[in-house]
């Protein structure tokens, strides 16, 4: 047993309600726990409960022990005032306020179910990797489906909070934003650090200076990248490295460390030298990114602007110098699908809550509805017990769940987790 769990408890009355007595043998009637507080204070506040014969409405605190009321100095700190009722888990004892009034204690030993403690106890010291998964019954697919709306929107809302705080970073510039948005999407796990460090070295308002002009915007981005060298005997990175030091003159650029990229253990088409490209390609447009891609309302037209084809070099090279057959520097279908879910719909659910516009968030809600689910890891975890997965809406709130609540272990704040407790 620990606080967090003794809180659940409280706040979703399982324990023993009959003949509630506290420490000075009062009748007690609880008609309202109060509501959680995540802030300094008293654990709960804005209860309602029947004390005798008098209603009080106050705040209420939380122990494993009675004595914790004045190991934690709650005695000297005015903000403990107005509680109204102090609930022990054992050792309850009436406990004094700064202003020298009582404090009544509530002692709930011998009141909570064993087999909601058995079940809590089995999830905290559980080695796979979904907590709660041994505890499922028939009804595991009922409540999964409960929550996955609730978990989605938690998902898109977090993202919004980060995207805010960057879009700030960027002056309020959409393009900038969904810009660097795509660069990293395109990075994958692999390289999605270098290519975000690639885009926030190489500004979009500077890019959007050389648009329709493909040579200049690959010399900028290979060249930032640190991936262009004097030795490359082809005549096409000779081109682009001969631009981008005439560019370095002209806006005192920075290239970054060419050992960031990583090309071990990847397929070719995924190089940093072929994602590069693509972003160069796909940033090339006179409309700037935000409104080429997010102004359209049609997803398949979308992922088909995303299929744009890189310069010809990269039509049979993955990287400089090395001349390859049978190869296509189009986007792959999957990789298109990971840009328009952790890019594209992102965005464009940050803007539509941004201004306020209900409409954007509904069409990036329906983009996810459309896009097959993401098969990796964490999917495939819940595949194998039997939870449906069966389109990219199902897979972010899935992501959700495991990511924020399975990996530490927060079942008491899941929803699956709350119900399976409180069965």
């Amino acid at each position: 047993m620990n606080e967090n769990l003794l809180q659940f408890i409280w706040k979703n009355s399982l324990y023993n309600k009959e003949n509630l007595r506290d420490t000075a043998q009062n009748l007690i009637v609880v008609h309202h726990p109060g509501y959680l507080n995540t802030n300094a204070g008293p654990d709960f506040i804005n209860a309602k409960i029947t004390i005798g014969e008098t209603l009080w409405a106050g705040n209420v605190e939380i122990h494993l022990n009675g004595k914790e009321w004045f190991t934690h100095n709650h005695h000297l700190d005015a903000a403990y005032n107005n509680v109204i009722l102090h609930v022990c888990l054992t050792d309850a004892e009436t406990a004094i306020a700064q202003d020298n009034n009582k404090v009544l204690a509530l002692n709930l030993e011998g009141r909570i179910d064993k087999l909601l403690l058995q079940k809590y106890e089995y999830m905290m010291a559980a080695h796979q990797n979904i907590p709660c998964q041994n505890l499922w019954n028939d009804t595991k697919i009922l409540d999964w489906v409960q929550n996955q709306d609730n978990l989605l929107v938690e998902r898109l809302q977090h993202r919004v909070e980060t995207i805010n705080e960057e879009l700030h970073k960027n002056n309020g510039n959409w393009d900038e934003l969904l810009y660097q948005y795509m660069a990293a999407a395109l990075g994958q796990k692999v390289n999605n650090q270098p290519m975000k460090m690639l885009s926030a070295s190489l500004p979009y308002t500077l890019i959007q200076k050389h648009i329709e002009k493909p040579l200049q915007i690959e010399a900028l981005l290979f060249g930032n990248a640190g991936l262009l060298s004097p030795h490359f005997k082809d005549n096409y990175p000779q081109m682009l490295l001969k631009e981008y030091q005439f560019l370095t003159r002209k806006y005192n650029l920075e290239s970054l460390e060419t050992a960031i990229w990583k090309f071990m253990r990847l397929r070719p088409a995924a190089f940093p030298t072929i994602r590069i490209a693509q972003l160069a390609s796909l940033v090339n447009t006179k409309r700037g990114v935000f409104r080429y891609f997010l102004e359209e309302e049609n997803l398949e037209k979308v992922i088909s602007k995303l299929q744009s084809s890189p310069a010809e070099y990269w039509q049979n090279h993955y990287t400089f110098d090395t001349q390859v057959n049978n190869k296509s520097a189009i986007l792959g279908v999957s990789t298109v699908h990971s840009v328009v879910i952790n890019a594209l719909i992102p965005v464009l659910f940050a803007f539509g809550k941004t201004r306020g516009n209900q409409l954007h968030c509904d069409k990036a809600l329906h983009w996810l509805e459309q896009l097959p689910a993401e098969n990796n890891k964490t999917t495939r975890k819940f595949k194998h017990q039997s939870i449906l997965i069966e389109s990219a809406q199902h897979s972010q709130a899935i992501l959700q769940l495991y990511n924020n609540y399975c990996t530490f272990k927060r079942c008491l704040s899941c929803g699956i987790g709350n119900k399976l407790l409180t069965k």
